[in-house]
């Protein structure tokens, strides 16, 4: 482990770093002096090195990360992606021609609609015509 200590002293810094290792009980020191502000304080600073970051990825990762990515975009585009398109268009003909029936019942529907309403207003007329008739035979008498 790796420890920073800082020191200021009117227009010097002084930074000495120690570093200890499980095996020795006395630290390595190496001292290194900088002219500062003159009008700058003492401040005593503890720094530690944990050592490399470990979110960051090593470039061997970013090289395996990159062709698996090729490898799947490859396998999408030329054995998954007509497979997906190729369901996507007959599901679509599907439901175009599951509407193109049902609009056509609709338009079947309206036929015999159209057809029993002029049948029924056929036969009200035929019928009020009889009323009428019965009504003229009973004013007659």
């Amino acid at each position: 482990m790796l420890t920073a200590f800082v020191t200021r002293t009117g227009a010097q810094v002084k930074v000495r770093f120690v570093s200890e290792s499980s095996d020795t009980t006395v630290p390595a020191t190496e001292e290194l002096t900088t002219t500062a502000n003159p009008a700058a304080e003492t401040v005593a600073e503890e720094v530690e090195d944990t050592g490399p970051n470990p979110i960051s990825p090593e470039p061997k990762e970013l090289v395996w990360g990159a062709g698996s990515f090729i490898v799947l975009l490859i396998l999408m585009r030329l054995f998954l992606f007509p497979r997906i398109k190729k369901g996507m268009d007959a599901r679509y003909a599907e439901i175009r021609g599951a509407h193109e029936s049902a609009d056509a019942m609709k338009a079947g529907a309206q036929a015999d609609v159209a057809s029993y309403e002029q049948a029924l207003a056929s036969v009200r007329a035929e019928a009020a015509a009889r009323i009428d008739e019965k009504r003229n035979k009973k004013r007659r008498k």
